[in-house]
């Protein structure tokens, strides 16, 4: 069963589709209601997964407002003390929750650098017990992401390129120097690689984050000093 259940009216979609990524990104299991079986009547699934779920996040919009699915939805979570509630048009929410705490994501598309997604997250790892990088949330990020094959994947092309170089090296005369220099940046294309895949190989789209950039910017920096370091 999934860690987190998302409940949301039809026009808000996309912007649920965005949460899931993000989420699952993250390593959590998350739980829409486009994933009820065909062979089964919404209602029981849905009693199913919101039993089991650790966190009930809405997405509260005109549309949602107007949901009796949504405000059954909600009320279990509020029942059960695990809701987290975003209002995605400033639409208002009905009673009781517009009692509860409700994070302003008006116009929100995806950017998981929002301060209030971020406030999101942290009530969201609160109540699921601080999922952070723990080793099986790492296993099945890394899983979901395909990071295995993007790495191989990368390690197959490497070593055909530095095959290439090395063939064109002896042809032409080209300096010693130059295989070894290729072999060490192709090297540190190995965790590029990894971090590319970790933050982009699940499905959805992810925006390129600051702290994306900052690792690869951390590699290259890494991998310029290497061959500096070669050379002297």
């Amino acid at each position: 069963m999934a860690d987190i259940f998302i409940s949301y009216a039809r026009a808000t979609e996309p912007q649920a589709q965005a949460a899931a990524a993000a989420l699952r990104a993250l390593g959590y299991d998350v739980w829409l209601d486009d994933a009820i079986p065909a062979h089964r009547a919404h209602r029981p699934v849905l009693e199913e997964q919101l039993t089991a779920a650790k966190v009930v996040l809405v997405l509260w919009s005109t549309a949602a407002v107007a949901s009796d699915w949504v405000e059954s939805e909600a009320n279990r979570g509020r029942e059960a003390r695990k809701l987290v509630q975003i209002n995605i048009d400033g639409a208002r929410l009905p009673m009781p929750f517009d009692q509860i705490q409700c994070t302003n994501l008006f116009g929100w598309r995806g950017d998981v650098e929002a301060p209030g997604w971020r406030k999101v997250l942290a009530s969201i790892a609160e109540l699921v017990g601080g999922a952070a990088l723990t080793p099986p949330v790492v296993a099945r990020r890394a899983l979901r992401a395909n990071v295995l094959q993007w790495t191989v994947g990368y390690i197959v092309a490497a070593f055909g390129a530095l095959q290439g170089i090395a063939q064109l090296g002896a042809l032409f005369g080209w300096s010693a120097w130059l295989p070894r220099a290729t072999a060490i940046l192709l090297g540190w294309g190995v965790p590029v690689a990894i971090i590319i895949a970790w933050f982009h190989g699940t499905p959805g789209r992810q925006r390129v984050t600051a702290r994306e950039v900052a690792l690869i910017a951390a590699c290259v920096a890494l991998a310029g000093t290497s061959v500096g370091w070669d050379l002297v």
